[in-house]
């Protein structure tokens, strides 16, 4: 990892694409795709998806993979295959979908790309660190081509879903997870697998990527859009940090009323991704964006200070 000016850990959810309505658009998806090929009631599948969710709001397994518990747990005697081969074209139906899916629906905040490329011509490095596991933040990188921005991305390792699995006649957890994987030798930046206790709010994770990086403190900055997980871990290991508040409009908001039944906003919230910075002045954030072009503004300002003082 060679020497630079600078180096920016930044979150990835909802700052450089929209993960809320991702998410839900996801699960709808699926909801149709099983119908469409099952007859699996779509309104139930969401109705088990939330119950579940509401009973592991802390789990911190990706969302592809409490599908295939929810559907290894409920509707395993309605994914009957007649033969291997129908299996077979299930499981690459599947796969075309999944990534089809990524690819034209999680979407790109404008102008964040093009402020990073410029950004990194001047020499910044860009770090990812997302609490979501290894295994998604893979496949959004991949599908998005996002992945040649970053020079380093740190996630979260995914559970052992096989461990936790359902025994099921049809092998669904085999199905399932080979139909969503991803070859990680593909992406073009490094994918870093964290253990859980170095996730955020922890300072475990920025100190591991400042020991992996080896340079001091003053040439880094940490952006992200959560006070707890961002701002607050990187003020107590004495980063620089950019709280930036992207606001970010739900398109579906029946789904989002059917989690408030099952659970409190909080953790909706959580799931979803959306911090509540309302009370933001209370912690000492000197930097603070609305978007990239701001973010962009401070980094170009900071990177200027340096250079006139040698």
């Amino acid at each position: 990892m060679g020497k630079s000016k600078l180096y920016v850990i930044m979150e990835l959810d909802n700052i450089i694409y929209d993960f809320t309505n991702h998410y839900i658009n996801f699960i709808t998806n699926t909801s149709h795709l099983l119908n469409d090929i099952f007859g699996i009631n779509s309104d139930e599948f969401i109705e088990n998806y939330i119950n579940y969710i509401s009973n592991n709001p802390t789990n911190s397994e990706d969302y592809i993979t409490t599908v295939y518990k929810i559907l290894n747990k409920f509707y395993s005697k309605s994914m009957i295959f007649d033969n291997s081969s129908s299996k077979r074209s299930f499981c690459n139906t599947l796969r075309s979908r999944i990534f089809s899916f990524f690819s034209n629906n999680l979407y790109i905040f404008p102008g964040v790309l093009a402020t990073i490329d410029r950004l990194k011509k001047m020499g910044v490095i860009f770090i990812g660190f997302s609490n979501s596991p290894s295994t998604a933040v893979s496949l959004r990188l991949k599908t998005t081509k996002i992945d040649k921005f970053f020079d380093t991305v740190y996630a979260v390792s995914p559970l052992n879903t096989e461990s936790s699995k359902i025994k099921d006649k049809n092998y669904l957890s085999e199905l399932w997870l080979s139909s969503t994987k991803i070859n990680i030798s593909s992406i073009f930046c490094e994918i870093i697998s964290l253990p859980s206790i170095y996730s955020k709010p922890s300072i475990k994770g920025f100190q591991r990527i400042l020991e992996d990086f080896g340079y001091e403190k003053d040439r880094f900055f940490v952006i992200g859009p959560s006070i707890e997980n961002d701002i607050v871990p990187a003020k107590i290991i004495g980063i620089q940090p950019i709280l930036f508040n992207n606001k970010i409009k739900i398109k579906n908001l029946s789904f989002v009323r059917k989690m408030l039944k099952k659970m409190d906003a909080k953790n909706v919230r959580k799931i979803l991704k959306i911090y509540n910075n309302k009370n933001s002045n209370e912690v000492n954030c000197e930097h603070k964006a609305h978007s990239f072009i701001g973010v962009e503004k401070i980094l170009s300002d900071f990177l200027y200070l340096k250079a006139s003082n040698g």
